[in-house]
């Protein structure tokens, strides 16, 4: 018992003291400029500044005051497929002092409902791909939302989606160490978490467990890594939890070159 202990704690002092190491946080921060929304994106701001990645979802009024409050970032943020729709709201940062190296956006082919409950397509809903360089080591990562309706026909979408997700990793990113983020709006503890158990087997990744302390119902929200990073319990500061409808997720990861 002992030695494990002590082997334990060897590994996380040289984690921590590693200089190849990042953090990140993923957030669907809710973002429809609500009553109080722009306080709101402020203080989610000032708790997300000292990450190295920034994933974001459903920032669909706040651009101006993610820029302007982030300046130590470069940003990629989500496009419209149609000028008579709304964007995917797909936001992510990357610190400065690492590279851009390449992005796309891609837009899913399948959506489903147009009014009342039933209304995705009206999102230009998809992922965005970006390669990045941190020191020697280059990451892909890949932000996306998924149909958030609760139908058959949104539960059948989704599946598509992911099945897009995941084709373009594979032929993307067979051989790149791989974080994916976002909300899958696919419960882990609901009958459909096949498909992200699927999806963790064809891409060959891990996912970041939730804090049970936030996520007692709705785990729809995901990190996933690849075995070439090593991965750390982050906590994410506790002021983030009742800033949006959903809870933010943290990661650290230890680069392995």
């Amino acid at each position: 018992m002992i030695k494990n202990n002590l082997i334990y704690l060897f590994i996380i002092i040289e984690f921590v003291f590693s200089s190849d190491y990042i953090k990140i946080i993923n957030f669907n921060i809710h973002g429809f400029n609500t009553i109080g929304g722009k306080n709101k994106i402020l203080e989610i701001i000032k708790n997300v500044s000292s990450n190295d990645l920034i994933f974001f979802q459903e920032n669909w009024s706040f651009e101006n005051e993610i820029k302007n409050n982030l300046n130590q970032f470069n940003f990629i943020f989500s496009d419209r497929k149609f000028k008579i729709i709304q964007d995917s709201g797909l936001v992510i940062g990357v610190e400065k002092k690492n590279q851009i190296v390449d992005y796309e956006e891609v837009f899913y082919e399948n959506c489903n409902g147009l009014l009342f409950n039933s209304n995705d397509c009206f999102a230009s809903k998809g992922f965005i791909f970006s390669r990045i360089k941190i020191e020697d080591a280059y990451i892909d990562l890949y932000n996306t939302h998924l149909d958030a309706g609760r139908s058959i026909k949104d539960k059948e979408v989704r599946e598509k989606q992911i099945d897009e997700l995941t084709n373009y990793i594979l032929k993307k990113s067979s051989k790149s160490n791989v974080i994916v983020a976002g909300d899958f709006n696919i419960n882990y503890d609901g009958d459909a978490s096949y498909l992200i158990d699927d999806f963790c087997l064809k891409t060959n990744l891990s996912f970041v467990i939730w804090d049970e302390k936030y996520f007692l119902e709705n785990k729809i929200d995901y990190i996933f890594y690849s075995k070439g990073l090593g991965h750390l319990k982050y906590e994410v500061p506790d002021t983030l939890f009742y800033l949006s409808d959903h809870p933010p997720m943290g990661a650290q990861f230890k680069i392995i070159k």
